[in-house]
């Protein structure tokens, strides 16, 4: 029988029995909310190492992250804290990032732009009115693969006294390559170099704490200038790494000790991997509830297909056994069962979605990890379809179509 007729065949056997499909389609809409929130928890709780795993890829394996814990709130620290981190620039690839604002104005056309609708994700963006500024070291750039709209890798530098930037595809129109303009707080000239590809993504605040992934569409990205923070360089506590491979790591991090000893300042140097255990360790019941969740979603999902489609199949040996005595063959059989488990879960996983998304749901997740954790519960319940579907073909080809017809099992 042709894929075209089992689908026929199926949709007609489930409108002859359409109570008993509402009926199965509200328990799996349920089924299907509820392994989502469950997940949802899971993701939650790995929210950031997730986060930082898409940012930087196997190429964390290169970063190694400089802390210096105990001096984050003693501002009295950081003009010895910048000296040391001078010195260590010049010596190895220590590089930095920060998050600001900016108010670009010059000559381009200012007046399109409307801020207040922009970065509408980002409170303090839109409480404020102002593009996001990205300061940004080029080693950095290059590390975590940002690219124009060529796909080419940027690289900044200073272009005739003005500092060269990377605009968001958001400007492109706006502020085409060659574009000249000042911050108006700062009276610092930028010309544009770069049009970012577009959907980019980077950390909104510091890998492992509390960053989240934003888009850059609407960012505009420079170099860091290190002079300007001499008497401030507080802010970067938490934004620093260093750039090496690992048979070499070693070295350097002892060696960056030394000449933090001599400075007077107190900086760690751990690899993501050291970073991603003392964080696990840190919120060990929460992983340790967040995966037992998870276990128990799996055998939830599989025990509440298997249910609803058992329960559905079973009614049917007399109807199974007058098709199989009419000349339907086993193939026949099994695409049929399959179609209409299929159909059982498509149904329900569309309403499902819809609930979700206008109860919003994932709002506290980004677009990208709500249809992503949504996609893992769906696939989850088709591994469980396609299993529950071979359990019952099975359940039906170990009898007769005599015994079928006579309902016996």
């Amino acid at each position: 029988m042709k894929l075209r007729n089992c689908l026929s065949f199926s949709i007609s056997h489930l409108h002859n029995k359409k109570r008993l499909f509402y009926i199965n389609s509200f328990i799996m809409v349920v089924s299907i909310i509820m392994a989502f929130r469950v997940l949802l928890v899971y993701v939650a709780c790995n929210l950031e190492i997730i986060q930082a795993h898409d940012f930087l890829g196997n190429r964390r394996n290169q970063l190694y992250k400089l802390e210096s814990n105990y001096l984050v709130w003693d501002f009295g620290y950081s003009e010895k804290y910048h000296d040391c981190i001078m010195e260590l620039r010049d010596k190895y690839d220590v590089v930095l990032y920060d998050n600001t604002g900016i108010f670009p104005t010059g000559d381009f056309k200012q007046d399109i732009i409307d801020y207040t609708l922009m970065n509408t994700e980002d409170d303090m963006v839109f409480q404020t009115g102002v593009p996001q500024l990205l300061l940004a070291d080029n080693e950095l750039l290059e590390v975590t693969e940002v690219k124009d709209i060529n796909g080419n890798l940027i690289r900044l530098g200073i272009a005739d006294d003005k500092i060269e930037v990377a605009v968001g595809s958001f400007y492109e129109k706006i502020m085409p390559i060659g574009t000249v303009f000042s911050d108006r707080d700062t009276n610092q000239e930028y010309i544009v170099a770069y049009i970012l590809a577009d959907n980019q993504e980077w950390m909104y605040g510091a890998v492992y704490n509390g960053g989240v992934l934003k888009s850059m569409n609407e960012w505009i990205v420079a170099l860091p200038d290190m002079e300007r923070y001499a008497g401030g360089f507080v802010s970067y506590m938490n934004d620093v790494y260093l750039l090496a491979n690992k048979d070499e790591a070693g070295y350097i991090k002892a060696e960056i000790e030394k000449i933090a000893d001599k400075y007077g300042v107190y900086l760690s140097v751990e690899s993501f991997d050291d970073y991603e255990k003392s964080y696990k360790a840190l919120k060990h019941d929460m992983y340790f509830f967040s995966n037992v969740l998870v276990i128990l979603l799996c055998i939830s999902a599989m025990v509440a297909v298997i249910t609803i489609s058992l329960v559905a199949w079973l009614k049917d040996y007399h109807d199974i056994g007058v098709l199989c005595t009419n000349g339907f063959l086993n193939g026949d059989f099994f695409k049929i069962i399959l179609i209409e488990n299929l159909i059982k879960l498509i149904f329900p996983g569309v309403i499902a979605f819809a609930i979700l998304w206008v109860g919003d749901i994932g709002r506290d997740l980004p677009l990208k990890l709500f249809n992503i954790t949504f996609l893992i519960v769906i696939l989850l319940f088709l591994i469980c379809t396609v299993i529950v579907s071979c359990i019952i073909y099975r359940e039906f080809r170990r009898n007769s179509p005599v015994n079928l017809i006579k309902g016996e099992r």
